[in-house]
């Protein structure tokens, strides 16, 4: 690790990339200076392997205690967070953020990585500090990087909703929602490229309360399918009508500008809804690359174990998510549907 960077209380223009722990307990951030001009690209991580590929940043990499993080926050303390995005996964949430940071003057912090080493664990010997630490990684990462930016809205990864607690009492007044999609959809898209949490590990096997070894023997169709019900059942243990929404895949795109805007508090005109809808043709994780509905492909290629499992785990808490969304005319209908979609022969 270069030491002969900037002065060490010269950070304009860097932001934190990583956190991390030595064996003896102390806790450090590592800085790069961000030099592709703003937070642009879909995932936060595609971000920083852009900027670590600038010869400065190889050269110039530094490393601090995260106490630096906390003089950070005491002087400039960021963009107030506007809302938060929580998410079952594969299931439209990158097309939300997508089109967030289309809008004018946002800023948008997806999935970033040292958000999710405090929630993980993080070496915080409380919940009061990791609930500190938060505040002082948002704060550093929430700067406005082109000078334009007045909101921020954070991303967080699916197992993050677990977390909403210590979420909440770091920002007690952010508003946020919760993504969800119809079961199958999202098992069939888990099981052809695993997410992370999806993938056994220790901290899953203690989410779920099982042992690693049961945890192994488990089919993937098994496991996935745990794992996003643990998620699911999150959100709706923490659901507040007044701080939370709840967005299913099928009202995307229109629910961005007919629902989540006026929910952040943010005012959305004509030219703005235009704009929104013309974003929303492209795919948000390849921009470049228009969008295709892929609802009735996934629905096709699920196995009978897929569907079984996704009805055993995901169903009954998908139609607790429904209830909770949908006024009760709409529940049976809604539920009907997927029903039909997720079990019946002649959809697949």
């Amino acid at each position: 690790m270069a030491l002969n960077g900037p002065p060490p209380d010269d950070l304009e223009g860097w932001l934190p990339a990583r956190l991390g722990a030595e064996t003896d307990g102390t806790v450090w951030a590592d800085w790069c200076r961000l030099t592709t001009g703003g937070l642009r690209e879909p995932f936060f991580d595609e971000t920083i392997d852009l900027c670590l590929r600038h010869p400065f940043n190889q050269l110039f990499l530094r490393r601090t205690p995260i106490a630096r993080l906390g003089e950070r926050f005491a002087g400039r303390p960021g963009l107030a967070p506007a809302g938060f995005i929580f998410h079952m996964s594969r299931c439209g949430s990158t097309l939300v953020s997508r089109l967030l940071a289309g809008l004018p003057g946002s800023l948008v912090l997806s999935e970033p990585d040292p958000l999710h080493w405090i929630l993980r664990g993080g070496a915080a010997p409380s919940r009061a500090v990791a609930a500190e630490w938060l505040r002082w990684t948002l704060a550093a990462l929430a700067q406005p990087w082109s000078g334009q930016e007045t909101r921020v809205f954070v991303k967080f990864d699916p197992w993050s909703v677990v977390d909403l607690p210590l979420i909440r009492v770091a920002f007690p007044d952010v508003p946020w929602l919760f993504v969800y999609r119809a079961p199958v959809e999202v098992l069939v898209s888990q099981l052809r490229r695993r997410g992370t949490h999806t993938v056994p590990g220790a901290y899953g096997a203690a989410l779920l309360e099982l042992d690693q070894a049961r945890v192994q023997r488990m089919p993937p169709e098994e496991y996935c399918s745990r794992m996003l019900q643990a998620i699911c059942d999150a959100a709706i243990r923490q659901h507040d009508p007044a701080r939370a929404l709840l967005v299913n895949f099928e009202e995307l795109p229109g629910a961005l500008w007919d629902r989540i805007l006026g929910f952040f508090g943010v005012e959305c005109t004509e030219v703005t809804r235009d704009e929104l809808r013309r974003l929303s043709r492209f795919d948000a994780k390849r921009p470049a690359v228009r969008f295709i509905d892929d609802v009735m492909e996934k629905n096709r290629s699920a196995t009978p174990l897929a569907r079984q499992m996704a009805a055993t785990f995901l169903m009954p808490s998908y139609r607790q998510l429904e209830a909770l969304r949908e006024p009760a005319s709409a529940i049976g209908r809604t539920t009907e549907r997927h029903t039909r979609a997720h079990q019946s022969p002649s959809l697949t």
